[in-house]
């Protein structure tokens, strides 16, 4: 008996052939939309210091660029941009890109062989700028032998924490800081300045109450006030002292120009003030008594520039001439030292080499504080709580009554005004690679 094979003739399900033919013909048609559809536009959003094509480049999206080539960067990793902290990517339509930009937050800047080594909230380094923001502190008395982005900085521990809690002290208290001096070196000599008014913290401890006080006091100041506000001993014992020396003075061949901060001329005189800063060389200055003087804003830029830096690193500034040495260069003549600074480009940096000069010249005792027997005997009569504080007293009532006669009264051995400099020390800076260096 033989087995018979029965073969049942089956119809095709309509239904489900429509389904696959439907579902096919939609895949092919988004595979064309999609596939064919071009990036059109690219929208940066968020602030960013890197210019739109940078970003693109970084995420290979950019104005031709594939719809579906944008979008499988969408979760891409930021790593070519050290100040980008992520991006958000977003299609408002087929043929538009919005890239939203989050840069990581800077803390401060170091200065580092001619530039700032910028820091986050963390104390890593993240990357090098070649000019110094407004709105972040610059940590001014650290020495920073390397920088690595992407490591922690290289410096002492309660130095880097004093920075960081500065600055978020500061910005909790919108205290718009520029700078952070540690003299010396250490973290227990803190100044910082917020406009022409110097803090002295001492060390960071009980850094928040000192934050709001120092706030509060300047925001008591009438505007343009420049002074000094002592918190070392805690914001219940501040002491602010209000400076009223003038700006500084200009020589010509007329005479001296006792300018102020807002360069009104408030003297002319025929022998040379001893209590300020002298400004020599200065081509185009013209003005009269009792009227704002004429100086080109260029300079103007420069001679704040250097009396800032001078201060918040604590150097004795007597002198900026503007045609050092009758060579058409710029001088930085200082108590104990004379420099040749070639030309007013890289100013900050190149202060910041100078007065690193001068504090090794301080350790190696080469140079000493004329002041310093002055210091000591005021130390000991001194209210432990006010430091050398009735020093600047003294200082203050001299140099304000001194205004009140119109000058001071000239020291017979400066007379000449080249007989006290055969004592400086005359050095000059030269660019070593990307350095610049003090040259004997």
């Amino acid at each position: 008996m033989s087995d018979k094979v029965i073969q049942l003739e089956t119809k095709p399900n309509k239904a489900k052939i429509f389904v696959i033919v439907v579902t096919i013909v939609v895949l092919i048609a988004i595979f064309l939309i999609f596939g064919l559809a071009k990036i059109q536009e690219v929208t940066i959003e968020g602030e960013t210091r890197y210019e739109k094509s940078e970003i693109c480049n970084m995420l290979q999206i950019r104005e031709g660029s594939s719809f579906v080539s944008a979008y499988l960067k969408k979760r891409a990793k930021v790593t070519l941009l050290p100040f980008v902290e992520k991006v958000d990517i977003s299609f408002p339509s087929l043929n538009r890109a919005v890239i939203m930009v989050r840069e990581k937050e800077i803390t401060s800047f170091i200065p580092f062989q001619n530039q700032y080594v910028a820091l986050d909230k963390e104390g890593y380094v993240v990357g090098y700028e070649k000019e110094r923001k407004d709105d972040i502190p610059v940590s001014i008395g650290i020495k920073l032998e390397e920088a690595t982005i992407g490591k922690k900085v290289p410096i002492d521990d309660k130095i880097l924490d004093s920075v960081l809690v500065i600055y978020f002290a500061a910005k909790k208290y919108d205290m718009n800081i520029s700078d952070i001096s540690f003299l010396q070196g250490k973290a227990d000599q803190i100044h910082i300045y917020r406009g022409d008014i110097d803090i002295s913290l001492g060390n960071s401890e009980d850094i928040d109450m000192k934050m709001q006080t120092a706030k509060k006091v300047i925001e008591g100041l009438p505007k343009g006030t420049k002074g000094k506000l002592d918190l070392r001993y805690g914001s219940k014992s501040y002491v602010f002292k209000k400076d009223f020396s003038l700006f500084y003075y200009v020589k010509t061949d007329r005479g001296y120009y006792a300018i102020d901060r807002d360069y009104y001329i408030k003297k002319i005189s025929q022998k040379k003030f001893t209590d300020g800063i002298i400004i020599t060389n200065l081509d185009g200055f013209t003005g009269e008594e009792d009227k704002i003087a004429t100086i080109e804003e260029s300079k103007k830029k420069v001679i704040e520039e250097a009396i800032k830096a001078c201060e918040v690193r604590h150097i004795n500034l007597e002198e900026l001439d503007f045609n050092y040495k009758q060579k058409r260069k710029f001088g930085l003549i200082t108590k104990n030292v004379a420099f040749d600074m070639i030309n007013t480009k890289d100013l900050d940096a190149k202060i910041n080499v100078c007065g690193e000069y001068i504090e090794n010249l301080k350790k190696r005792k080469v140079i000493v504080e004329d002041d310093k027997k002055q210091v000591v005997k005021n130390d000991k009569k001194d209210d432990k709580k006010q430091g050398t504080d009735s020093d600047e007293k003294e200082v203050t009532k001299e140099v304000t009554k001194d205004n009140k006669k119109g000058e001071n009264k000239p020291d017979e051995k400066d007379k000449d005004d080249k007989s006290l400099e055969n004592k400086k020390k005359y050095v000059r800076l030269k660019k070593i690679g990307k350095k610049y260096k003090v040259l004997e």
